[in-house]
């Protein structure tokens, strides 16, 4: 495996976070909404509580206002 090094600890911190959130809010639910066809609006919801969302938005706006790799992060661990 080519051991990558673009990621800084406090993105390591949130992947951990992310994978708990998708561990514990999505996989045991993915297959009901797959079969359902819809994801509920109460897990976006949430994904947005825990910052999950559009991390890149500036603070004005009611984002995080980190860098892209945060969003990568999230990407990564769905």
């Amino acid at each position: 495996m080519i051991r990558r090094n673009l990621f800084r600890e406090e993105h390591e911190i949130f992947r951990e976070s992310v994978r708990k959130f998708v561990e514990k809010e999505i996989v045991p639910y993915h297959d009901e909404w797959e079969k359902e066809g819809v994801v509920p609006r109460e897990l976006w919801l949430k994904a947005g509580e825990q910052g999950l969302l559009c991390c890149t938005v500036p603070e004005e706006y009611g984002g995080l206002g980190l860098d892209y790799l945060f969003d990568v992060v999230v990407f990564e661990e769905l």
